[in-house]
């Protein structure tokens, strides 16, 4: 991700390009470019993260990246593999961590939220419902929740 790509008057994260094949290209996957709001907090540590490169004079700034590789130049996904492993390892997590992994994570909370499904494709990027449908996880507690709202079962009273 580029600077140009963070908005900090509106709070937002304007996805405009991809990456592939350790590339950066200058479009997404669906061609069009989407908006991500931002919350206080990231906007408070995405300004704090472009103040520090700034005082470090980091050579990422020439090319305008928001997280650089230590020469500056554009970070592999790959790079992140170590950071999600400790991450996962801290929080006692027993599955790989990837950027996917946080998309269908942030899919499915969305959809756990009742966002409206317009607004979830748009946030996302999917181009169809059946996408957005393919990245929404449903685990055992959502099934138990759905069955007990249809068949609520008999509750012992508290003697």
């Amino acid at each position: 991700m580029k600077w140009d790509s963070v908005d900090f008057s509106r709070e937002e994260i304007i996805v405009r390009r991809g990456q592939s094949g350790g590339k950066l290209i200058e479009s997404t996957k669906t061609k069009s470019s989407r908006t991500i709001p931002m919350n206080s907090v990231l906007t408070a540590a995405l300004r704090a993260r472009r103040k520090q490169m700034m005082e470090k004079q980091h050579p990422g700034l020439a090319e305008n990246w928001v997280f650089p590789s230590d020469k500056g130049g554009m970070r592999n996904p790959q790079s992140a593999t170590k950071a999600f492993t400790l991450a996962a390892e801290a929080a006692h997590i027993d599955q790989r961590i990837s950027p996917q992994v946080l998309r269908r994570t942030v899919n499915t909370l969305m959809v756990r939220a009742g966002v409206d499904r317009i607004v979830l494709r748009a946030v996302m990027g999917h181009v169809s419902e059946e996408m957005t449908e393919r990245y929404a996880g449903v685990d055992s507690k959502d099934k138990k929740d759905a069955i007990l709202r249809v068949f609520p079962g008999v509750r012992k009273e508290k003697e």
